[in-house]
């Protein structure tokens, strides 16, 4: 979706919301998050629950993360950095939020506060670690 030549206001978002629950933790972070950029960049929400897909329902508790150590979440980042790398996009990281109950993603300050600053940077081009 991204290549090199990628800048500034030339920057979109693609958020894709997987759980079945709505307003749960990770779509709260996301948004709160997607608030912080700048008025015009476009933004494209798609909510998985909402297309015609066959049925599936999350039986568990919905996880931004339930460790508070983030090293916990390593390799799910080298997965996602790798995905990215292997087709040309960049990979600005990943925005940690803790909380294991619907809604308590908005008890974690830090999270909270990374939120509000995770897109002001352009992100690099992923390579293979």
């Amino acid at each position: 979706m991204t290549s090199d030549t990628t800048r500034g206001t030339d920057r979109s978002f693609l958020f894709v919301l997987g759980s079945s629950r709505p307003d749960g933790n990770t779509e709260t972070l996301a948004r709160t998050a997607a608030q912080q950029l700048p008025a015009g960049v476009p933004q494209r929400w798609v909510d998985l629950a909402q297309l015609p897909l066959p049925d599936f329902q999350d039986g568990r508790h919905e996880t931004v993360m339930s460790n508070d150590d983030e090293a916990v979440g390593a390799g799910l980042v080298t997965t996602l950095n790798h995905s990215a790398a292997y087709t040309r996009m960049r990979f600005g990281g990943v925005l940690f939020g803790n909380g294991s109950r619907p809604g308590q993603v908005r008890d974690d300050e830090r999270a909270a506060l990374r939120a509000k600053t995770f897109f002001q940077r352009e992100a690099p081009l992923a390579r293979f670690a």
